[in-house]
């Protein structure tokens, strides 16, 4: 355990660097890159909880109380975000409706309702607010325009929370350019004058959607996957807005168009990175449950235990580590602060890892001795868990038994040294698991291994994912760039899951999570590496 012992970084030199300034906010600024259409072409008009443009200087939107009609514009506070807490102020036991959506472009195209406004719901997607619009009758459009060619761009963070038909995220022009979701075929469709791209999306699940109206080039793109087809584009002059449809209820929280411009591949990709990382940063709220899921931040928004359980080295109390409040762009991380306290001028160790997933399959190692450490400003000033001798695990106290041999797998780990062995970054049992041998990732089953990927020992962070689904369906993804095989590979056997020492190897995680008998989408995949990488920084 010496080993260990010194390369755990001590609490007080992580408050050293909090109290410089340096930290989870220096992070949040990374991963934000400035409001995110900062660089992009003009838009013709741009609606958001969250300022877009830092030349921007107005409000967010104008919001009506029902009990007594009064009305106010809400701000951004001094990060961009939404003020939440002087909307919930005006609103205090009432309800509140939008009256207008204030135009970030620059071209004073706000949004105002037709009839009825839509309904502002607080802790709507994690902590953060959105717009209902409820059945045909929620309305919000502007002013009348017309094309100028066709050629128009859409961008829209949205869902459809419950009901039988569509919801208008964002149109261009009424019957015209426009981002549906209809929930016939559970699918966003892109249209204008002629012709649709059409992206199969699961309902009442957040997405951010961006679609390119431009004749043969046109596509449509859900949460980093693009879909190419064709889509004549309307010229007919009409209004831009957002509705809800017949018996059904639509939520949004950011709406975008661009007049005669097609989004170029790198800048959907940016604007769909941003989006996702700021409004669903708890990643796993879109997804299919998993069977195990372990982090320093909050997973999913359902989850309301702690953390970790630590042991500081000088007289082995322990606690639990909950996780902070959820905002935007920094999600929920683990609250730091604390551990800080409790492992002032000391070391300290994981007792627990515990399970987000509802399944209860914490990981546990009770013997002091084979504890993996807890090492401070291990990754942009959050820690990390670290095994560094032979012996050093955390594991389910109980097994666990593989359904089909079907399951995905992935961790956000780094080797940060050298030694011998290989680090098991997660395994579902004994012998399913992603790790890292001298050189390469490895994604085995049982003894069969199924892929490898260079890159492992290269002492930087990744975000690995495998998936064992038999002969050319199972994967390995580092980081995005995934490799298919022809080998297959099923282990059923019981046995636990977690992660192991690679003997003498320094092995860092920070994110662990294992999905029984389900394979990822390559939409899931790509939003879920999107979302790891931005958060953790690499």
């Amino acid at each position: 355990m010496l080993a260990c012992l010194l390369a755990t970084v001590t609490a007080p030199a992580l408050a050293q660097g909090l109290g410089s300034g340096l930290g989870l906010e220096d992070v949040v600024t990374r991963a934000r890159g400035g409001a995110p259409l900062d660089g992009f072409s003009q838009p013709l008009g741009a609606y958001s909880f969250r300022k877009l443009k830092s030349d921007y200087a107005g409000s967010a939107m104008r919001i009506r109380r029902a009990s007594d009609s009064g009305e106010l514009d809400i701000g951004f506070t001094a990060a961009g975000d939404f003020n939440a807490a002087v909307a919930v102020a005006h609103c205090a036991a009432t309800t509140c409706t939008a009256v207008k959506w204030y135009d970030q472009s620059g071209n004073a195209r706000d949004l105002a309702p037709s009839a009825a406004g839509p309904a502002v719901f607080f802790s709507c997607i994690g902590e953060l607010p959105c717009l209902r619009f409820f059945g045909g009758g929620t309305v919000l459009q502007g002013a009348t325009l017309t094309p100028a060619t066709g050629v128009a761009s859409l961008s829209s963070v949205s869902r459809r929370f419950s009901g039988t038909t569509s919801c208008l995220a964002v149109s261009q022009v009424t019957g015209g350019n426009r981002l549906y979701f209809t929930a016939t075929t559970a699918s966003y469709t892109l249209a204008g004058g002629g012709g649709t791209v059409v992206a199969p999306q699961a309902e009442a699940a957040w997405h951010v959607v961006s679609g390119v109206v431009n004749g043969a080039a046109s596509n449509l793109t859900v949460d980093g996957v693009a879909v190419t087809g064709s889509v004549t584009g309307s010229v007919a002059a009409g209004v831009p807005g957002l509705s809800g449809g017949s018996a059904t209820n639509c939520d949004s929280v950011e709406a975008v168009f661009w007049d005669n411009y097609a989004l170029t591949a790198d800048e959907r990709t940016a604007l769909q990175a941003n989006q996702r990382n700021y409004w669903t940063p708890l990643p796993l709220d879109t997804f299919s449950s998993p069977s195990g899921a372990y982090s320093f931040r909050k997973l999913r928004s359902a989850y309301a235990g702690p953390a970790i359980r630590i042991r500081r080295a000088s007289d082995n109390l322990e606690t639990d580590i909950a996780f902070l409040g959820f905002t935007g762009f920094t999600g929920a991380p683990i609250d730091t602060a604390a551990a800080v306290a409790h492992c002032n001028a000391t070391t300290c160790f994981v007792r627990t890892f515990y399970d987000q997933s509802g399944n209860s399959r914490h990981l546990v190692q009770a013997t002091p001795a084979t504890q993996p450490g807890l090492v401070f400003d291990c990754v942009n000033s959050l820690p990390c868990l670290q095994t560094t001798s032979a012996g050093e695990l955390i594991v389910t106290a109980s097994g666990f038994t593989p359904a089909t041999g079907t399951v995905t797998m992935s961790a956000v780990t780094r080797l940060a040294g050298g030694g011998t062995g290989n680090c098991t970054y997660i395994r579902t049992n004994n012998g399913t698991r992603i790790l890292s041998a001298t050189g390469q990732w490895v994604l085995q089953s049982g003894a069969v291994t199924i892929n490898t990927a260079s890159g492992a020992a290269d002492n930087v962070w990744h975000a690995g994912l495998g998936i064992i689904a038999g002969a050319s369906s199972s994967i390995m993804s580092i980081d995005g760039v995934e490799t298919s095989n022809s080998t297959g590979g099923t282990n059923v056997a019981a046995g636990q899951m977690g992660i192991l020492a690679g003997a003498t190897a320094v092995c860092r995680v920070v994110e662990a999570m294992i999905w029984d008998n389900y394979v990822l989408t390559a939409g899931e995949r790509a939003a879920l590496v999107s979302n790891q990488r931005s958060f953790w920084g690499f």
